[in-house]
């Protein structure tokens, strides 16, 4: 596991919205340009069982509405998911609204890419709180890494999770399914 030092976390996480320097004031982009949101992990996960351990539940979801917000200053996307199957963990709620850094018109190499409505994902999730043991009833990607997208042939996940992990790059349905926690 690799630790790296930051000023700042929010949730695990620190996000700074920047076209080339830093802060979160406006700036003018042309057509092909998109805003860009960095981010430092406080950890990179270099299995799915330190991932697993971090996390409350590893769940198959369809993600539905997606709702654009932002959390001090900094952009991110709630979006709602129902939980089609609990692989692991215990999570009594059929839906969950998952916070996720970033929005559509960004650039997010370095925080994963955005649930989608309609596509089915292998999420690795926990309890996000602003603050210790506070209930904001939201949902978040564990480390930005635990996310995986279904494919259309619906066989086999692949990575969408933030940054460049040691982790898969592909998980097939079978294997998730028949997996020994």
């Amino acid at each position: 596991m690799k630790y790296r030092k930051i000023a700042a976390t929010i949730a695990g996480t620190i996000a700074v919205l920047s076209s080339s320097g830093c802060g979160t004031g406006s700036a003018t982009f042309s057509d092909s340009e998109k805003p860009i949101l960095h981010a430092s992990r406080v950890k990179d996960y270099d299995t799915l069982a330190e991932l697993k351990q971090d996390s409350v539940a590893i769940v198959q979801v369809t993600a539905s509405r997606a709702e654009q917000k932002s959390l001090n200053e900094i952009p991110t996307t709630l979006t709602n998911v129902s939980v089609d199957e609990v692989l692991w963990g215990k999570l009594p709620e059929r839906s969950l609204s998952i916070q996720q850094l970033g929005q559509m018109d960004m650039d997010l190499h370095e925080t994963g890419s955005l649930l989608e409505n309609g596509k089915s994902y292998l999420l690795y999730v926990k309890p996000f709180h602003m603050t210790p043991g506070d209930d904001t009833g939201l949902h978040q990607i564990t480390g930005g890494q635990g996310a995986y997208e279904l494919d259309a042939a619906k066989s086999e996940y692949r990575f969408i999770g933030g940054g460049a992990p040691d982790l898969p790059k592909k998980i097939t349905v079978n294997e998730m399914e028949t997996r020994t926690w």
